[in-house]
């Protein structure tokens, strides 16, 4: 197993479960049961067990409270994550993965998804691959413009579908 000096764990039910990351990245996670610290490896799905002494000398412990709350702005617009990676733009898209290593981009911003199934409905961050299947407008800085934006949209449907159930008679 490699040395868990670089490791952190960060604390999300007090004193009972952490979730061990290593440079940003979740690499598995810490249970407190029954005076023992279960770490399970997300990687090799190896489960090893530490008395406090041994989880103290192994893992740099940080509370979830203490960590900073401040989610990070992509080209001005929100995202959910306090690190992003991989920022480009895609099809004048703000995009961004959550690890360095991940292949699944999100879209920095607030959107209006149109699903068949529920019509509009407003994503925070949707995935990209969420965008290229279904239609969109924004992205948009607020919550208030993507509300706004869909109100509009669903304003100009009903405007269009009765304009064309109109028939004029002579």
């Amino acid at each position: 197993m490699q040395a868990m000096r670089n490791f952190t764990a960060k604390n999300i039910i007090k004193d009972k479960f952490w979730i061990v990351e290593l440079n940003g990245t979740n690499v598995g996670t810490v249970k407190f049961d029954d005076s023992t610290y279960v770490y399970f490896n997300n990687n090799t799905k190896e489960t090893i067990s530490y008395t406090e002494q041994e989880f103290k000398n192994q893992f740099k412990t940080v509370n979830s409270t203490t960590t900073k709350s401040v989610f990070t702005d992509v080209y001005g617009y929100t995202t959910n994550c306090e690190e992003v990676f991989n920022v480009r733009t895609e099809e004048n898209t703000p995009v961004y993965t959550k690890t360095k290593t991940s292949s699944n981009y999100f879209a920095a911003g607030y959107y209006a998804i149109y699903f068949p199934s529920i019509k509009w409905s407003s994503a925070h961050c949707p995935r990209l691959k969420t965008l290229k299947s279904y239609p969109f407008i924004g992205p948009f800085k607020t919550e208030e413009d993507v509300n706004l934006a869909m109100k509009r949209k669903r304003y100009e449907e009903t405007t269009n579908s009765n304009s064309s159930n109109t028939t004029i008679t002579q």
